[in-house]
C-alpha cells in the first residue's frame, strides 16, 4: 500500500512539474521571437525615414535652384530693356560709321540675350515638369510611409498585449514551481519516518523522485533568466517606441513643410510662366525695333560713304602739306647742328682754360696745407716735451702713494690694454678701408700710390712696436711693483728713451700723410711714461679737437678733388683714428 501510493505521489509530482516547464519554455521562445520580429520592424522603419529625409533635400535643393534660375532670367531681361531703352534714347552727335557699328552689336547682344531667355525657359519649364513628378512620387512614398507606421504601431500593440500575456503565465508558473517546493518538502519530511517504521519503502521512487526535482531547479533556473531578459528586452524596446514617436513626429513635420515648399515652388513657376509670357512680348517689341534699326544703319551706311570720300580729298591735301613742312624742318635742322658743333669747339676752349687754373690753384692749397701742418706738429712738439716733464715730475712725487694700490692699477692696466687692443682691431679695420680706397683712387697718381705703400710700412712697424710694449707692460708689471718701490734715475732715462722712439714713429707717421687726403688727422698724445699713471692732460686732448675742426673747416684742403662721399668717408676715418689715438684714460689720482 505504501508503495502504490508512493508511486502514485510520484506520479502526480512528475506530471504537475512538468506541465509550468513546458509552458515556460514555451513562452521564453515566443518572447525571443517576437523582440527579433520587432528589432526587424525598427530598422526597416530606420531606412525609411531616411529615405524620406534625403528625397526631402534633393527637393529643397531643386526649388532653391529653380528660384536661382528665375532670378536669373530676371536679371536677363531687365539688362535687355535696359540696352534697349539705351539704343532707343537720343544721344549726342557722332560719326554715321560709329552709330552703325552701335547698332549692329546692340542688336547682336539683344539677339544673345534673347537666345539665352529662351534657353532659360525651356529649362525653367523641365525644372518644373521634373519638380511635379517628384512631388508626385513623394506623396506615394508619403502615403506608404503612414500605411508602413500605422501597421507598425499596430505590431507593437500586439507585442506588449503579448508581452502582458508572457507576464501572466510567468507568474503562474512562479505559483506552480512554489507549490511543487512545499509539496517536496512534504515528501521529504514524510519519507524518513515511513522508511523508519515499514522499513520497505521503494528506493527507486525516491531516486526518480529526486531526478525530477533537479530538473525542476534547472528549468526554474532558466525561466527566471529568460524573463531578466524578456523584461531587459521589453525596456530598450519602449524606449525604442519612444524614439520612433519623437521620429514620426519629425516626419510628420518635415512633411508639412516639404508641403509648403511645393506649394510656394508652385506658385514660383507659374510667376514664371506669367513673365515668360511678358517677356517673349517684349522680345517681339524689341525684334520690330531691331528691324528698324537696320533700316536706320543702311542709310547711315550710304551717308558714311560720302563723307569717307569728302574726307580723303582732306587728306590728300593735309599729306602735300606735310610734306613741305617736312623739308624746311630738315633743313633747319642742319643750321642747328653746324652751329652746335661751332659752339662745342669754343666751349672746349674754355674748360682748357679753366681745368689748367684749377690744378694750379690744387698745388698752391697742398703747398699751404703742408706749410700749416709742419708749423703744427712744431707746437705739438714743444707742447708734448712740456706736458712730459710735468707727468715725471707727478709720477716720481706719487710713487710711493702708487706702490700701495699697485695691484689694483694693474687690474686697471690689464684693462686697459684689452681696450687698447680693440683699438688696434679699429685701426686695421680703418687701414683695411684706405687700402680698398687707395686702389679705387690710383688714377690720382704715383704720389698718393708711394705714399700708400709707406702708410702700410708704417702700420706693421706700429703694430709690432705696439705689441711689443703690450708684452713689456704685462709681463713687467708684477716684477716693478714688488722689486722696488721707488724710481731710479737710470729706469726713467731708459723709459724717456722708449717715448722717444714711439715718437719717432708717429712723427714719421705724420710726414707720410702730410699734403695726402689723410692730413686731417689730429696730432698723437704723449705716451704713458708708467704702467700705473691714470692721470691724464686735457689740454692736449682740447688743442687736437680744435685742430681737427679746424682742418676739417679748412676750404684749401686737398679734400675738395674728391667727392662728398669719399671726403665723408675719409672723415669717418679721421674720427675712428682719433678715439684710438687720443682715447681718455682716468683722470683720478691716488694720494
Amino acid at each position: 500500500m505504501i508503495d502504490k501510493a508512493a508511486h502514485v505521489s510520484g506520479g502526480q509530482g512528475s506530471s504537475v512539474e512538468r506541465r509550468p516547464s513546458a509552458k515556460i519554455v514555451n513562452s521564453s521562445e515566443n518572447g525571443v521571437v517576437r523582440v527579433s520580429t520587432m528589432q526587424r520592424q525598427m530598422n526597416k522603419l530606420d531606412e525609411d525615414m531616411k529615405l524620406m529625409k534625403d528625397q526631402l533635400d534633393a527637393v529643397m535643393e531643386e526649388r532653391d535652384r529653380a528660384f536661382d534660375e528665375l532670378r536669373d532670367s530676371k536679371l536677363v531681361a531687365h539688362e535687355a530693356k535696359m540696352r534697349l531703352s539705351k539704343a532707343l534714347s537720343p544721344r549726342s552727335p557722332r560719326s554715321p560709321r560709329r552709330g552703325a557699328e552701335d547698332k549692329d552689336a546692340f542688336s547682336y547682344g539683344l539677339d544673345e540675350e534673347l537666345r539665352i531667355a529662351k534657353a532659360a525657359e525651356t529649362r525653367a519649364m523641365n525644372l518644373y515638369a521634373e519638380s511635379k513628378k517628384r512631388i508626385n512620387k513623394l506623396e506615394d512614398e508619403i502615403e506608404r510611409g503612414k500605411q508602413s507606421e500605422s501597421k507598425m504601431f499596430e505590431s507593437i500593440v500586439s507585442q506588449t498585449k503579448q508581452l502582458e500575456v508572457t507576464k501572466m503565465e510567468l507568474e503562474e508558473s512562479k505559483l506552480e514551481i512554489a507549490f511543487l517546493h512545499e509539496q517536496l518538502e512534504m515528501v521529504r519530511n514524510s519519507s524518513p519516518t515511513k522508511d523508519y517504521e515499514h522499513g520497505d519503502l521503494d528506493v527507486g521512487a525516491f531516486r526518480s523522485l529526486r531526478s525530477e526535482l533537479e530538473q525542476t531547479k534547472a528549468i526554474l533556473v532558466r525561466a527566471q533568466e529568460g524573463e531578466k531578459a524578456a523584461l531587459s528586452k521589453v525596456s530598450d524596446l519602449m524606449d525604442e517606441i519612444e524614439m520612433l514617436k519623437i521620429e514620426l513626429h519629425a516626419a510628420v513635420e518635415a512633411e508639412e513643410k516639404s508641403q509648403k515648399a511645393m506649394e510656394h515652388l508652385a506658385l514660383a513657376l507659374k510667376e514664371v510662366a506669367t513673365e515668360t509670357n511678358l517677356e517673349k512680348e517684349k522680345v517681339s517689341s524689341t525684334v520690330m525695333e531691331l528691324e528698324q534699326a537696320h533700316e536706320e544703319a543702311e542709310k547711315l551706311r550710304a551717308m558714311l560713304k560720302k563723307n569717307e570720300e569728302f574726307y580723303a580729298k582732306l587728306l590728300h591735301e593735309a599729306n602735300q602739306k606735310y610734306l613741305m613742312h617736312q623739308n624746311t624742318v630738315e633743313r633747319l635742322r642742319q643750321e642747328a647742328e653746324e652751329s652746335i658743333l661751332a659752339w662745342n669747339g669754343k666751349e672746349m676752349g674754355f674748360v682748357d682754360v679753366i681745368k689748367e687754373g684749377c690744378e694750379e690753384r690744387e698745388i698752391l692749397q697742398q703747398e699751404k696745407a703742408r706749410l700749416y701742418e709742419s708749423l703744427k706738429a712744431a707746437e705739438n712738439e714743444t707742447r708734448v716735451a712740456k706736458d712730459d716733464n710735468h707727468k715725471l715730475r707727478d709720477i716720481l712725487k706719487q710713487a710711493l702713494h702708487e706702490v700701495k694700490m699697485s695691484t689694483e692699477a694693474a687690474a686697471i692696466a690689464r684693462e686697459e690694454n684689452s681696450e687698447l687692443k680693440d683699438t688696434l682691431a679699429d685701426k686695421d679695420e680703418a687701414i683695411r678701408f684706405l687700402i680698398q680706397e687707395n686702389a679705387r683712387l690710383q688714377i690720382n697718381g704715383a704720389e698718393d700710390h708711394e705714399k700708400t705703400k709707406e702708410l702700410k710700412r708704417l702700420r706693421t712697424s706700429l703694430a709690432a712696436f705696439t705689441e711689443s710694449k703690450f708684452d713689456r707692460e704685462e709681463s713687467g708689471m708684477d716684477s716693478e711693483v714688488d722689486t722696488s718701490k721707488f724710481l731710479s734715475p737710470d729706469s726713467v732715462f731708459e723709459e724717456n728713451c722708449k717715448e722717444e722712439t714711439g715718437n719717432e714713429i708717429t712723427d714719421k707717421l705724420k710726414e707720410a700723410l702730410k699734403g695726402s687726403v689723410y692730413s686731417s688727422t689730429p696730432e698723437p698724445r704723449s705716451p704713458k711714461t708708467r704702467h700705473f699713471t691714470w692721470k691724464n692732460s686735457f689740454a692736449s686732448t682740447e688743442e687736437t679737437k680744435a685742430n681737427r675742426a679746424t682742418d676739417f673747416k679748412n676750404p684749401d684742403s686737398n679734400v675738395e678733388k674728391h667727392s662728398p662721399k669719399t671726403t665723408a668717408l675719409f672723415q669717418k676715418f679721421g674720427d675712428i683714428m682719433m678715439k684710438s689715438l687720443y682715447k681718455k684714460e682716468p683722470t683720478a689720482t691716488y694720494h
